[in-house]
């Protein structure tokens, strides 16, 4: 079969992270030009949420969803996208869902074959031939030809790990509501930082939503480590700036969780053959409202990885909520004793707000620095922070920091058609030439609060925009300790109040009057399921390969190395031993190989499979750089054989984009 060398364009997706797969499409001709489009399914406020489960034991939900409209005096064979057009900043920028473009025929057009949005965003239906690419600001001409509601997307995907098993180990999402959205991923996740593993599951990103406008709030916050990284100068400047200080607030390197004195980390699994859990995941179909409980072992991070982590003796047990409109998201963390013993705990989280350098979605450029209030040392100051900045013990009681969040303005250097430009009056945009502007955020707000139900010990700013808070606990032998930690966001400091006060079951009696602060009231137990066991040694590789492999792709740079012939690699560490074999091959029927590699380990521990173009590849590539073509369509294809076992084999597809 003859092999087809024209790109496909993909749906890019707005979540971190290899774990997310890409959507593909297929580019159409249209036959005449298509002046105006409605969609008019789903219908305007539609709670759209894109659910996927990938275990071992089987697969469940999509991710995709179904958009129909008009394309009033169309002629039959013209093509539309589907595009999610969100306003960061006040600053179009839209974001391709078709899988393939769509067809209209006697007027209409409709696929269910959309991929759901991630943010809050207006769905449009764009003539394939306006050439629109995504990150394309659209003109108010064309917001006002190509019309569609505003929808509320969302969506969650889970993995499984553990061979044979149903249960989802991790999960990663983003959740949009009509006032705020926000960007997770699960307790369980963990990264190698500095020679230890720190826990960075938990807020990665929120945005404010008003008028369907996102401006980003809280980064990176209710992580159980990660903050080693975030001081300048790496762990080594945090270590001297806590040696400095008295008394030390971070004493182990990067440590989330402090045990008996020792480093810990909540993980996926450990020496028990425990495994994280993400025991339930909810979404209320009329508000959006979200709810996800899940479930990791506590592990010590001293020693070796090679094999499974030591247990440290404890389970945490997260419930995530996300309601207000998506201007509040509540965590409580549940920490259990699993040994029979008592502990002595220190629990450190990561907390922080829009870094000073935000590339996505947009590459945005920070016009004000975030500033900082707490109530117990600096009154009702808000000021700038740097590293080694103490926040000292608070009174007994909840307690709340405040910030006004950081201003950002956008880079406008909006890239349209010729066809766009023509509608709207001007010349072409598309071009990489002429000088940006900066559109400069809208003034004041929004505003930002971590609220704990109970005094935190201490703290300290680890940069202009992040901190650490320590809380010291005891978990006696048959029971636990509970800590709630609540995010508010609002873009006035009036509505950030009130969400304090609900937050802590607080009821004003004035309107400039606030009741005294109470404990936080009562919650049911979670809901619990037992963690699947296995032996540690049967991990199985081949799913963790896939996604690694997958993940070389991920990123332009990245895959401008497989593409141009220079070294590169698939890294697992942890791995058994047995052989390993990636594969990267044109996605057609007997697609021939376009990169590949394989390796042989003979013990536990860490694999680097090469992925070394082919001469076929070198030539295919070259092809496309002199077309002028940016993506290409590819299998991925990994295989696993353990020693005296037969071999396993996973195949992804995936769009690999160029730049």
């Amino acid at each position: 079969m003859k092999q087809s060398l024209g790109p496909r364009p993909r749906a890019r997706l707005f979540v971190p992270a290899a774990a997310l797969a890409a959507i593909f499409a297929v580019p159409a001709v249209a036959s005449a030009d298509v002046d105006t489009t409605r969609i008019t399914s789903p219908a305007p406020g539609a709670v759209l949420e894109g659910a996927s489960v990938v275990t071992p034991g089987g697969s469940s939900g999509s991710l995709t969803t179904t958009v129909s409209g008009t394309a009033p005096g169309a002629a039959d064979g013209d093509t539309v996208d589907i595009f999610c057009d969100a306003t960061f900043y006040g600053l179009s920028q839209v974001v391709e869902l078709t899988g393939r473009a769509v067809t209209i025929t006697d007027g209409r057009f409709s696929s269910s074959d959309v991929v759901v949005p991630q943010l809050p965003c207006v769905l449009r239906a764009i003539p394939t031939d306006e050439g629109v690419a995504n990150d394309a600001s659209l003109t108010p001409a064309q917001q006002a030809a190509y019309t569609g509601p505003a929808v509320l997307g969302g969506q969650y995907q889970a993995f499984g790990l553990v061979p044979g098993s149903d249960v989802p180990n991790l999960f990663t999402g983003t959740r949009g509501q009509a006032r705020g959205a926000a960007q997770y991923i699960s307790a369980g996740t963990s990264s190698p930082i500095d020679g230890q593993f720190g826990g960075i599951g938990g807020l990665r990103g929120s945005w404010t939503a008003e008028n369907q406008n996102l401006r980003a709030v809280f980064f990176g916050s209710g992580l159980l480590g990660g903050f080693a990284a975030q001081a300048p100068g790496g762990p080594a400047a945090r270590a001297r700036a806590s040696a400095r200080d008295a008394p030390p607030v971070i004493d182990l390197p990067d440590a989330g969780v402090v045990v008996d004195g020792r480093p810990a980390v909540p993980f996926i699994f450990s020496d028990t053959g425990e495994y994280s859990a993400v025991v339930s995941h909810e979404v209320d179909p009329a508000t959006g409202d979200l709810t996800i409980v899940e479930t990791a072992p506590i592990v010590l991070t001293s020693g070796s990885f090679n094999g499974a982590p030591a247990t440290a003796g404890l389970r945490l047990r997260r419930s995530l909520t996300q309601d207000h409109d998506g201007r509040q998201i509540t965590y409580r963390d549940t920490l259990e004793s699993t040994d029979g013993a008592a502990h002595r705990i220190e629990v450190r989280y990561s907390e922080g707000v829009a870094p000073s350098t935000v590339s996505s979605p947009l590459p945005l450029v920070q016009t004000a620095p975030a500033t900082f209030r707490v109530p117990w040392s600096s009154g009702d100051a808000y000021v700038g922070t740097v590293n080694g900045d103490v926040i000292p013990a608070a009174p007994a009681g909840p307690a709340t920091i405040y910030t006004h969040a950081p201003q950002f303005g956008v880079p406008v250097r909006p890239r349209t058609s010729s066809r766009a430009a023509s509608k709207a009056g001007g010349r072409s945009t598309s071009g990489a030439g002429g000088r940006a502007s900066t559109r400069a955020a809208t003034p004041g707000g929004p505003e930002g609060a971590f609220t704990f139900d109970a005094a935190p010990s201490d703290g300290r700013f680890l940069s202009p925009s992040s901190f650490v808070i320590r809380f010291v606990r005891d978990v006696p032998a048959d029971g636990s300790t509970a800590i709630r930690h609540v995010y508010s966001q609002d873009p006035t400091q009036e509505g950030l109040e009130q969400l304090i006060d609900d937050a802590l079951g607080r009821v004003r009696t004035a309107p400039d009057t606030t009741a005294p602060a109470a404990p936080l009231p009562g919650t049911a137990p979670l809901p619990t399921q037992p963690a699947p066991v296995v032996p540690a040694s049967t991990i199985d590789p081949i799913e963790r390969l896939s996604l690694a492999a997958r993940g070389l792709l991920l990123k332009p740079r990245q895959a401008r190395r497989v593409r141009d012939g220079r070294k590169s690699s698939v890294v697992l560490s942890r791995a058994p031993a047995g052989r390993y074999t990636v594969a990267i091959r044109r996605y057609v029927k007997n697609g021939r190989t376009l990169a590949s590699g394989a390796v042989t380990r003979t013990s536990t521990g860490t694999v680097k499979v090469p992925v070394d173009r082919s001469r076929y590849g070198s030539r295919y590539f070259a092809w496309k750089v002199r077309a002028g073509e940016t993506r290409v369509k590819v299998r991925v294809e990994v295989a696993y054989t353990a020693p005296g076992q037969k071999t396993v084999r996973r195949k992804k597809i995936r769009v690999v984009q160029f730049r």
